[in-house]
């Protein structure tokens, strides 16, 4: 329901939208990833930190098909750099440090975003509540897309709802958001030159 939410929302604002939907697997998601530049990026999915795999090592990201991740090592992979990624997913903005050994597998995705140079990143930094997420990336995007309000104002616009809503959790609290406040998404660009 999400997924198809802001698919819409973004279509009515003359975005190209690139949205796996009820088909995705690991590999449409991977192939939806690395096939075109993305300026927006929503994942909404379970995320996990640091659980452990079958060889005993830590594993960090977000739960795809077939027991697969998507991690910190994908997002280095990423041929361009999105603008604006939101990380709609349990514990994602939890950060550790790199390990000594460079395993990227372990690594924040949420840090692995901003290390590359996403302009904007929202991630949670604990598990949320699915009626609470939801009305916050709503009003979130809602805010930035409908309305071009700038990132700073549409995060507090969003958590404020959400404490309004939802005050029987801290969901409100759990969503982190990374770098520039005053990024707007800018509704005066071409169609041609908003990819989705």
């Amino acid at each position: 329901k999400e997924a198809e939410f802001f698919a819409e929302l973004l279509r009515q604002a003359d975005y190209n939208v690139v949205s796996p939907g009820d088909w995705a697997n690991a590999h449409t998601i991977y192939s939806a990833l690395f096939s075109q530049p993305h300026r927006i990026l929503h994942i909404a999915a379970h995320g996990v930190f640091e659980l452990t795999g079958r060889d005993g090592q830590p594993r960090s990201g977000v739960m795809l098909s077939d027991g697969l991740l998507l991690t910190a090592y994908e997002v280095a992979q990423l041929p361009a750099v999105p603008e604006l990624v939101f990380l709609n997913c349990c514990r994602l903005g939890q950060t550790n440090e790199l390990p000594a050994t460079t395993r990227r597998l372990a690594y924040s995705l949420a840090r692995e975003f901003i290390e590359i140079g996403v302009r904007c990143v929202i991630a949670a930094g604990w598990a949320v509540d699915d009626a609470a997420a939801d009305t916050f990336a709503r009003e979130f995007y809602g805010e930035m897309v409908r309305d071009d309000r700038a990132f700073g104002e549409a995060v507090r616009h969003a958590r404020q709802r959400v404490w309004r809503e939802h005050n029987h959790c801290n969901t409100w609290g759990a969503y982190q958001a990374y770098d520039d406040p005053t990024f707007r998404l800018g509704r005066t660009q071409t169609t041609s030159s908003r990819p989705g």
